[in-house]
């Protein structure tokens, strides 16, 4: 800031100033035009009347958060939806392995009690399974009166039940055990020869293990965020965010709904000329 006028004089700044006329005639007193103490103000960046401020303000305006919560806040969601569910889904089946075997020639091996009943034994050749690597299994044995099914690998130690459905007029109690070495083995109970076993099949499924919970989790998780996305919008346009944002999404969840159903309605109206 440049130097005061009295500075550059050398003197102290006076209490006071007043500003006189010169008088027209020698003998006529000055008068006075203006008086009034000294005071000092900063010149530079303020003024007397205090700091200016830019008129243009950098907010977005309403229209514009109205828009980014009618589109922008909703596709964004979608996309990160879309990346879990892509992400999760690859990771679901990229372990998934399933393998399946049918036999439609049971060999008929005698007979065992079981529980103090005598069931006939048939055998069915499965001899490319692997228990040992594959996680489950779906076993099934069918005939001409029931379809039985055991959704898992049965013991090679004891008689498993299976759930059977018979049309037959009767019920049927069929068993079945492991021989990891030649397939599987079922025990049943049948009165006639029409109901013995025609054919028997096996799927052996290996689920990958972690990678498929860490899949189904996130593809869980890309549902979920629909609902948190929506909600946390809201409440940050309503409390602390801009309100033309929060009606925005409004917008996009009920009213864009609504005006894409009426459409559709109008649509099919006018399709099938109702």
């Amino acid at each position: 800031m440049e130097e005061e006028w009295w500075e550059e004089e050398g003197g102290e700044r006076p209490e006071s100033i007043e500003i006189v006329a010169a008088a027209e005639e020698p003998d006529e007193p000055d008068t006075v035009v203006f008086s009034g103490e000294v005071s000092s103000f900063k010149v530079g960046d303020s003024d007397v009347l205090g700091t200016a401020e830019d008129p243009g303000g950098s907010g977005l305006s309403d229209g514009t958060w109205f828009a980014i919560g009618l589109l922008l806040a909703p596709m964004a969601v979608g996309l990160l939806s879309f990346v879990l569910m892509a992400v999760g889904d690859s990771l679901t089946w990229q372990d998934w392995e399933e393998n399946s075997h049918y036999d439609s020639v049971l060999i008929e091996r005698g007979y065992e009690d079981i529980s103090g009943e005598s069931y006939r034994l048939y055998e069915a050749d499965f001899p490319d399974m692997d228990p040992s690597y594959f996680d489950s299994a779906d076993v099934n044995l069918n005939s001409q009166g029931y379809d039985c099914h055991l959704y898992d690998w049965p013991s090679s130690d004891d008689w498993v039940p299976m759930d059977c459905y018979a049309w037959n007029g009767r019920g049927t109690e069929v068993y079945a055990k492991l021989d990891e070495g030649a397939g599987i083995t079922f025990a049943v109970d049948y009165d006639s020869d029409s109901d013995r076993p025609t054919s028997a099949s096996l799927w052996e499924y290996h689920d990958g293990g972690a990678s498929v919970v860490l899949g189904e989790i996130l593809i869980f998780l890309s549902l979920l965020v629909w609902p948190i996305g929506l909600i946390a919008g809201l409440v940050w346009g309503f409390t602390k965010g801009s309100k033309h944002f929060a009606y925005g999404m409004l917008a996009s969840i009920i009213v864009v709904p609504v005006i894409c159903f009426g459409a559709l309605f109008i649509l099919v109206i006018v399709a099938f000329g109702w």
